[in-house]
């Protein structure tokens, strides 16, 4: 595996300065998200960020309508 340092939007005490985030990803999904990437005209980390925010928004949202289903 390929280890990659992907810049996120992690503020604890010092809200000011980004955390760098080191994981490591398959060579494979690498070169997908630098694909998807390109083709927003995004970095690899400008589209990370973005995915994950979407990701957890999303998770986010279901638990709401779980716990708040409409009638």
């Amino acid at each position: 595996m390929q280890a990659i340092q992907l810049l996120v939007e992690y503020y604890p005490e010092n809200k000011s300065k980004p955390r760098i985030v080191t994981f490591k990803i398959e060579p494979e999904k690498l070169e997908k998200i630098d694909q998807a990437a390109r083709l927003l005209g995004l970095n690899r980390s400008e589209l990370i960020r973005e995915a994950i925010t979407h990701y957890i928004n999303n998770i986010l949202q279901q638990q709401a309508t779980l716990k708040n289903p409409r009638h």
